[in-house]
């Protein structure tokens, strides 16, 4: 047994006595416990709730004894219980709209990189038809560069007379608005020099053919080509006409004839020359002929390059370039 001191007149009495012998204070009056149906704090000996009128002595409800020296109250617990669980809510809910934030952010930037490569990339169409003074021609129109290369082939070529010789064939299925090949020459593996020619509104199935004097001293050869939009040209290679023969002094004879109604700005055109065996000997300078009017022809003469070779042509071929007029001026 240990002595307390008395909390009211802080006498020695006995820690296991529940009334002060010398001031009669009742300890167990200290004593609360808590209401099992409310939660709220009554007194130890109270038979029904003074809150909520629950009786204590008709239930065998435990009755949860709390001291006042060092208690917690129910209250207390519940605002706490109910705040933490008001904070997880809250960090879940930051949380979400956080991976909600950055799955919407990969979204947005998969549907940028998505519409980048649709406005590259769009669907190929037939070119478009533009009707012109009863005429049809085929307008240059934008398509995805990976697929016109895609679909480019190249036969390049060395020609006896030292020359390169690129054949360039359209086959898409739309017209290609502007054309660049470049052919790089190497010695060891070094860089010694380059080459370019370029090409305006080459029709669908359609070749045309480049040329590029060679570099002195190397030991290989590479090209690439590229494709861009935006001229304002309309192509009337169909509507030209041309007829050729090789005469005596071994020259091509050429006769262009405009068939269409209308005026042709410019029309470019290459002759290839060839021996007995059908080996390349070379081509002709290309010939630029301006302004060919509605259903007028035009004579020009084409020699091979090398004079010295001339003596061994056999037959020869002429390909149309280009035949263009801006569409501006005839649609304004």
């Amino acid at each position: 047994m240990a002595l307390i001191a008395c909390p009211n007149c802080g006498n020695p009495i006995s820690d296991k006595s529940q009334k002060c012998i010398r001031c009669g204070f009742n300890f167990s009056a200290n004593e609360k416990k808590n209401c099992t149906e409310c939660g709220n704090e009554v007194p130890i000996d109270a038979t029904v709730c003074p809150v909520c009128g629950f009786p204590f002595e008709a239930t065998n409800t435990p009755i949860n004894i709390v001291s006042t020296k060092n208690k917690k109250p129910i209250q207390l617990i519940v605002i706490s219980a109910v705040a933490g669980a008001l904070l997880a809510l809250a960090i879940m809910f930051l949380c979400t709209n956080v991976i909600t934030a950055k799955e919407e952010a990969v979204s947005t930037t998969e549907k940028q990189i998505e519409d980048m490569m649709a406005s590259e990339m769009p669907t190929t169409k037939e070119a478009e038809n533009v009707e012109i003074n009863g005429d049809i021609y085929k307008k240059s129109m934008p398509v995805s560069k990976k697929e016109v290369l895609a679909n480019i082939d190249v036969q390049l070529k060395k020609a006896k007379n030292g020359e390169y010789v690129a054949f360039i064939t359209n086959n898409n299925c739309f017209v290609i608005p502007e054309l660049e090949i470049e052919i790089t020459f190497y010695l060891k593996g070094n860089l010694v020099d380059t080459a370019q020619d370029g090409h305006d509104v080459i029709l669908p199935n359609y070749t045309v053919v480049s040329s590029f004097g060679t570099y002195e001293d190397y030991d290989d050869v590479k090209y690439n080509i590229s494709v861009e939009w935006g001229n304002d040209y309309i192509n009337h290679s169909e509507n030209v006409g041309i007829e050729y023969n090789l005469n005596s002094s071994k020259d091509v004879l050429v006769s262009i004839s405009n068939n269409g109604s209308v005026d042709i700005r410019e029309i470019e055109i290459i002759a290839v020359f060839y021996d007995q065996n059908n080996e390349l000997l070379g081509v002709s300078s290309s010939c630029n002929i301006y302004d060919v009017g509605a259903e007028k022809t035009e004579n020009k003469k084409l020699t091979l390059i090398g004079y010295e070779l001339k003596p061994e042509i056999d037959h020869a071929e002429v390909y149309m370039n280009q035949a263009h007029t801006f569409f501006s001026i005839i649609d304004p």
